[in-house]
């Protein structure tokens, strides 16, 4: 569904050679709910471009559509471009990012403990079956 969310602060995140990160924390209510929904939104501004950010800047508001079943998933919509930008989606995929990450760096750690472990078993079973 299509909705207009209010802006409720916006800051920078941080400024390259070319563009800027803008990060704009975005409010609305869904239709035929009480309960209103928050989220954010990252727009890039580069140093020429940056239309969309002057709109929600001028107007207070972002263009939306939202899913009716989970209103938190919100994508940001601008001249009938749907952005994913405002989906909480980016944060899991971070998340998957870093858990992959770790299992690839503990997985050599894992076999080699297990190979050490089964040398060390090795030769106490050696040393209970040799004669002293």
């Amino acid at each position: 569904m299509a909705a207009n969310a209010q802006r409720m602060r916006s800051f920078t995140a941080g400024c390259g050679k070319a563009a800027c990160t803008r990060n704009i924390v975005y409010r609305f209510t869904p239709h035929g709910q009480n309960q209103s929904v928050e989220g954010r939104l990252s727009l890039s501004t580069s140093h020429h471009d940056h239309e969309e950010y002057d709109y929600v800047m001028a107007t207070n508001t972002l263009p939306i559509l939202y899913d009716p079943r989970n209103p938190s998933r919100a994508m940001f919509v601008w001249r009938d471009q749907i952005g994913n930008r405002a989906s909480p989606r980016k944060m899991w995929d971070f998340i998957l990012i870093i858990n992959l990450i770790f299992a690839a760096a503990a997985t050599p750690l894992g076999l080699m403990m297990a190979w050490s472990i089964r040398r060390q078993r090795a030769k106490a079973r050696v040393a209970n079956t040799t004669p002293a």
